[in-house]
């Protein structure tokens, strides 16, 4: 999400902020009453969307009418659905300026610390916590997160609170270099913990290895053994206290904590007998997973976040591991804190947790195969030691789910991941593997994780001899279990020699599952490596064209190339770095982008790219350079709203890597911010979606799109832009930033040109300049064939989006006054095809309008209308070849069947006649 700053806004929200000052400071200010009726009872998760009932200027204060996201209320105040962990909403299109009122009850005056879950796709913007009036936390910043999903935690602790009713005011206060504040989830109020000591259960501090019951918190009373958020034992079991505390029906009976709360702590005095690296098997049950919680020790979190897993019901139990942890002998407190609650607001039951002793960097496993891998080098996951359960490996269920490699209970299956082979996969919480390694010398290395993941948010780590050396590791959301991506952890130091590794799950993600592993990959830091992305081919013509790769390290960039008939020539690259701050990705990149010139049309060629001299691709790659200008045949296909990671998407890219076309043009929409549809594309999602599924064949055609409205909606494309490398003749000195946003470019007989629909064309001035451009640049080409192609569609019978008339009256009449023979769209998440139509210009020339929708988002319903010549709700791209004076075109589904084909025929004398049939667009 992100908020359309332009001048118009800025005197907006300027008045705004002046009328809101006023408001507030005028006598008698009504806040209007509490949402649903009743002040929140805060310690506890204070939800950002829960603000007070009474509408704009008295409950809050929005710049635009509406409620942008459309969701879960009306009036003023935008509101979305939210992908952070526990769902829920999140407040967005959030502008300096604006402000929300909250009716709260404190429950006992104290010191409070409050924690702001926020997101930003930039450097955000700033704002403060007003209680009655007063600024309680000063000014605070949101960082960048990484996108308007990508979720962060901004503490303000020690903040002192009286007792009872107040109003909270959230107020904003200055837009950030995102062009928006930022979006904010929740806001997450936890008492500070007394510093009175408190006093073990029964008199004596629990001994360690051993069992610590869940109910036999410490004594000492409220804030200091223990803080609970609602009064009285709720199962009034075993404790007279504010726990809530009732018998369990796990195994060995007794008694379990219950009703547990987002800011509800409990503390145990415990004894450790010995020093060293523990095993906690922490007992609990949930109805729905995803609430959250942590272990500290004498006040260190030593657990990292853990997650309650959905285990089918308060009173179903299930073991969550937690290996590695490190404790020292003697007394010490432990404290179980609970930080989150799930979807449904709740968050689960608590039996027990068991502390046992030894660690997974046991010594006692042999390697796989007998010699230890070699380092640097690639380490398979399923390659894992020998030695067996507890030595080698910890596996929480028997067998082998997966079924392949291997007879253990690691869960083993086939990848089809690149090179294939085998991946992990059904990993859980508590399980790890080790593997017995060689370093070759002692130095600093990057470590890369192969991993794949429906839904991001796990937790792993690496541990080197015991120690964790890579820091908390997280899945990204890939788009699917075999849908692969590449983290790293950087700058990793590393002894020479035999040393033992372990892959160790720490934590689930929201749904309660965790992702797949394929391989880690151990590099040094210096020099080469594979690249990240790419290479790719962009820009081709019948003379040049433009190679592109990004590396983790930078270096001298070069492309060395050759035709099979000629001589070698290599080419520098301009390199451009992108930090981590900035992408969101899990490490800075470098993009290297090498212009190829001097090219024979219609040759091919193959190349390297070449980082410092080291050939990082040898002997893998080729391209073809376009036919000479207006000459020639050419192949392309076209598709549209693609980039969601789907079964489908990746089934079309499978059917298009083993198609035949020369280039490929895109109708918007390349990238989505998330696999639902929904969201603004950034950088990790092309990696994803883009780079990932089509890598086959962008090695060796090029790729030209076109900017989609998910495409624009994160700093107006600025991710989209620096992927692709495009022609940039739309530039112009009033708007130097059209640049790569519409363009043209002949390869071979026709004449493409990509446009606009979003920045430059919904702002009037961007608008005017473009259809300037596009009637110039229509009217000067000589090609044969003139193909237009943009997002959103002028012509759509479709139920979802129809037609975009301000697109159809702005560009239709350009197209039939230049003879422009196929216009493609998108959009419009289905497939339709017209009949030859002209609506503007009565001597010019009827249009063949063709909405590729289909290319991997969620389908919309086809329609009917007068300009209909076929619609087919259905996942597809669009094949095209145009040879003389013939082009002729196919849908092609999924399974690779024609769903639709027709022909646009010139050769005929009588080139008004037109004539339909099977169902094709005949001469004209």
């Amino acid at each position: 999400m992100r908020y359309l700053f332009d001048s118009r806004v800025v005197v907006c929200a300027l008045l705004a902020l002046l009328a809101g000052t006023i408001l507030l400071t005028g006598s008698g200010q009504s806040f209007g009453t509490p949402f649903r009726g009743t002040p929140q009872s805060l310690p506890g998760i204070l939800q950002a969307e829960d603000f007070n009932e009474g509408g704009e200027g008295v409950a809050y204060h929005d710049h635009s009418p509406s409620n942008e996201g459309g969701q879960y209320r009306s009036g003023g105040v935008d509101i979305a659905a939210a992908s952070d962990a526990g769902g829920g909403y999140t407040l967005g299109w959030v502008g300096a300026g604006e402000w929300l009122t909250y009716t709260v009850n404190i429950g006992a005056s104290g010191s409070y610390d409050l924690e702001f879950r926020v997101a930003s796709a930039g450097a955000g913007g700033t704002f403060h916590l007003e209680v009655n009036g007063v600024d309680r936390t000063g000014s605070i910043t949101i960082p960048n997160t990484g996108g308007w999903q990508s979720w962060a935690t901004v503490p303000r602790t020690g903040i002192a609170l009286g007792a009872g009713q107040q109003v909270w005011r959230l107020v904003m206060d200055s837009y950030g270099a995102s062009g928006a504040v930022g979006n904010f989830n929740y806001i997450r109020v936890a008492a500070v913990a007394s510093t009175a000591s408190s006093t073990p259960f029964g008199g004596t501090p629990a001994p360690l290895p051993g069992t610590i019951q869940a109910e036999n918190f410490d004594e000492g009373g409220s804030g200091v053994a223990y803080f609970d958020t609602t009064a009285g034992n709720a199962g009034g079991q075993y404790r007279s206290t504010d726990v809530d505390i009732q018998t369990t029906t796990d195994s060995g009976g007794g008694h379990n904590v219950g009703w547990l709360k987002p800011a509800e702590w409990l503390k145990y005095t415990v004894a450790v007998s010995t020093p060293g690296t523990y095993a906690l098997d922490i007992r609990v049950a949930a109805a729905v997973g995803g609430a959250t919680f942590h272990v500290e020790a004498n006040g260190i979190d030593v657990t990292g976040p853990l997650t309650f897993p959905n285990t089918g019901g308060y009173q179903s139990w299930r073991t969550v591991t937690v290996p590695g942890v490190k404790l020292t002998s003697g007394t010490q407190v432990l404290r179980v804190v609970i930080d989150g609650a799930n979807s449904s607001g709740g968050v689960g039951n608590l039996n027990y947790i068991r502390a046992v002793a030894g660690s997974n960097s046991s010594p006692s496993s042999t390697p796989f195969g007998g010699t230890p891998a070699a380092l640097p080098g690639v380490v398979q996951a399923e390659e894992f030691d020998n030695g067996g359960s507890g030595v080698a490996y910890v596996d929480t269920t028997a067998g082998n789910a997966g079924g392949a490699f291997r007879q253990t209970d690691v869960d083993i299956q086939g990848t089809s991941d690149r090179g294939a082979g085998y991946n992990i996969g059904w990993l859980r919480p508590g399980e790890w593997l080790k593997y017995t390694v060689s370093v070759a010398s002692a130095g600093t290395y990057s470590i890369e994780a192969r991993v794949a993941a429906s839904l991001g948010g796990a937790r792993f780590h690496v541990e080197v001899n015991g120690v964790d050396r890579t820091g908390p590791l997280t899945f990204p959301t890939t788009g699917g279990t075999q849908a692969w991506t590449t983290i790293v952890a950087p700058g990793v130091s590393l002894g020479a020699g035999p040393q033992v590794w372990a892959i160790v799950i720490d934590s689930t993600n929201a749904s309660g599952g965790v992702g797949n592993i394929n391989y880690l990959r151990v590099s040094a830091a210096s020099g080469a490596t594979e690249p990240m992305r790419g290479p790719y081919v962009q820009h081709v013509s019948d003379s040049s064209t433009v190679v592109v790769w990004t590396t983790r390290q930078t270096g001298t960039a070069q492309v060395r190339y050759a035709a099979s008939s000629g001589g070698v020539a290599t080419a520098a690259a301009l390199t451009r770095s992108f930090p981590a701050a900035q992408t969101g990705l899990a490490s800075d990149i470098y993009q290297h982008e090498a212009l190829l010139t001097g090219l024979a049309a219609g040759t091919q060629y193959s190349y390297d790219v070449l980082i410092d001299g080291v050939d990082l691709t040898p002997g893998q790659d080729t391209f073809r350079s376009a036919p000479a200008r207006g000459t020639g045949s050419v192949r392309f296909i076209a598709f549209g709203d693609s980039g969601v990671g789907s079964t489908a998407q990746r089934d079309l890219a499978v059917r298009m890597a083993a198609d035949v076309f020369d280039l490929a043009i895109h109708g918007g929409d390349v990238a989505y911010g998330t696999s639902s549809g929904l969201g603004g594309a950034s950088y990790p999602q092309y990696e994803a979606w883009v780079f990932d599924i089509y890598g086959s064949w962008l090695r060796s055609r090029p790729f030209f799109p076109s900017i989609g409205n998910h495409d624009d909606e994160i700093a107006f494309a600025r991710a989209y832009k620096d992927v692709f490398v495009l022609p940039e003749n739309g530039s112009s000195p009033m708007f130097p930033d059209h640049a790569e946003r519409y363009y043209s470019y002949d390869y071979g007989p026709v004449h493409f040109v990509a446009l606009d629909t979003e920045l430059a064309f919904q702002d009037a001035s961007r608008r005017t300049a473009q259809l300037q451009w596009l009637d110039a640049d229509l009217a000067s080409t000589a090609q044969p064939w003139k193909i237009v192609y943009f997002h959103r569609s002028p012509y759509s019978a479709g139920t979802h989006h129809g037609s975009d008339l301000a697109v159809r009256k702005a560009f239709g009449p350009l197209f039939e006054r230049h003879g422009v023979d196929l216009v493609i769209s998108a959009h419009e998440h289905n497939y339709e095809r017209s009949i030859p139509w002209r609506e503007f210009e009565p001597t010019g020339e009827p249009v063949v309008y063709v909405v590729s929708g289909g290319g991997g988002g969620p389908i919309y319903p086809a329609g009917r209308a007068a300009w209909t010549a076929a619609s087919i709700a259905a996942h597809h791209y669009v094949k095209v070849s145009v040879s003389g004076c013939s082009l002729s075109g196919q849908a092609i589904g999924v399974t690779g069947a024609a769903l639709d084909s027709f022909s646009i025929d010139r050769c005929s004398a009588s080139a008004a006649e037109i004539v339909e049939a099977e169902p094709r667009v005949g001469s004209r």
